[in-house]
């Protein structure tokens, strides 16, 4: 199963426990702590959490100011509660609505999604093996199916895109290794090669997009991916 589906799943899980555990009047009592928090915020704040880790482990991070600041505003007065504070309005709603869209903007102008080249450091091993490694902005790796046997790649903190040319000289047998962390590794295959994805997720997703045939060359994607995201795009 998709790790972010496991993920999702958790997080609307563990929303419907707290409704159950709330209507048996269980947490009442630790909810009445800090000013009477109800269930459905608790739900609300869990759920836009989700979505704020969601958008970092994709590291869009000009996307949590508003879910944040929505969560500021679902907690306003139980945070006023709390410190003693005289009037329950810390700050006008719009205000902060208004900050958040700015601080956006401004993080997503420093840090925008570029399609620029950054090189790609290949080299041969004494095994034979090719290695790919960068870190950060986005790259476009080309593999030549003629002598392809195995192939490391490494991404941190950015984007790699991978090819494979001369599909119709495969003949199978070759293992891609993939290392990615805090990035997008995006690899598309042959619809017409025999897939085998082995890479495991820590707090990441990996996908595949399509199928292959069971029949045809073997092609073994062994690797790990922490906090990012490996997709696997069959053409």
């Amino acid at each position: 199963m998709k790790t972010w589906k496991i993920f999702w799943g958790a997080a609307f899980i563990l929303a419907a426990a707290v409704l159950l555990l709330d209507a048996f009047g269980v947490i009442t009592p630790f909810l009445d702590v800090v000013g009477g928090i109800s269930a459905i915020q608790i739900v609300g704040a869990l759920l836009l959490l989700s979505f704020i880790i969601s958008r970092i482990i994709k590291l869009k991070f000009a996307e949590i100011f508003v879910p944040l600041a929505l969560i500021f505003m679902i907690f306003e007065k139980n945070i006023a509660f709390y410190f003693g504070l005289e009037s329950d309005n810390i700050i006008n709603n719009w205000l902060l609505i208004g900050c958040a869209i700015l601080l956006a903007i401004g993080v997503g102008i420093l840090t925008p999604k570029r399609r620029k080249t950054v090189k790609a450091y290949r080299f041969k091993h004494s095994g034979g093996t090719k290695h790919s490694d960068r870190e950060g902005g986005s790259a476009t790796t080309y593999f030549d199916c003629k002598d392809f046997v195995e192939e490391n790649i490494c991404n941190r903190l950015g984007e790699t895109v991978v090819h494979f040319e001369n599909e119709d000289e495969y003949t199978g047998g070759g293992v891609l290794n993939v290392d990615n962390k805090l990035g997008e590794t995006v690899i598309y295959v042959s619809s017409r090669w025999n897939v085998k994805i082995n890479v495991v997720s820590h707090l990441g997703a990996t996908e595949q997009v399509g199928h292959g045939d069971k029949d045809g060359p073997t092609l073994t994607i062994n690797g790990n991916n922490a906090l990012g995201e490996v997709l696997i795009k069959f053409v």
